[in-house]
């Protein structure tokens, strides 16, 4: 009988150090240098490190769910939440603003972000509308009253 794989649970530190040599498009030596460095820490042997891309290689669709299941979200909602605050910092320094050229500018920055925030907004809607209808309705918890 087959063993049941474990669950991925992400990237070793190791794994991670590779990935940033993968990232930066290093050559072998170079990344071995950088791998092997002191402020980075992971010594390894060219074995090892072309194991390990292996490794992340096949690991890729594991790794891009585990960002949809878990990192998505957070990172989703916090750009929401930056633009919207950037929107309103930029409406506070219109109306401190005395030239008119600098409000118009502002002006113009503010018509500029709408756009980004009107995409986060649909991808928003279109996540909400897939997850609901992927799932099965949640029943309301039940709150039971005591009596005194």
């Amino acid at each position: 009988m087959a063993r049941p794989k474990p669950k991925f649970k992400g990237l070793t530190g190791r794994q991670q150090a590779v990935v940033e040599t993968i990232r930066m498009r290093l050559t072998e030596s170079q990344a071995l240098a950088y791998l092997n460095s002191e402020a980075i820490g992971y010594p390894m042997s060219k074995r090892t490190f072309w194991r390990e891309k292996g490794i992340i290689k096949r690991l890729t669709f594991q790794r891009l769910s585990l960002i949809a299941q878990q990192g998505f979200q957070d990172q989703h909602i916090e750009r929401i939440d930056n633009l919207e605050l950037i929107h309103k910092l930029m409406w506070k320094e219109y109306h401190l603003c005395q030239s008119a050229y600098q409000r118009a500018q502002i002006l113009k920055d503010i018509r500029d972000m709408q756009p980004y925030l009107s995409a986060y907004y649909d991808a928003t809607r279109d996540v909400m509308e897939k997850s609901s209808s992927t799932e099965p309705p949640k029943q309301p918890e039940k709150i039971i009253e005591k009596e005194n």
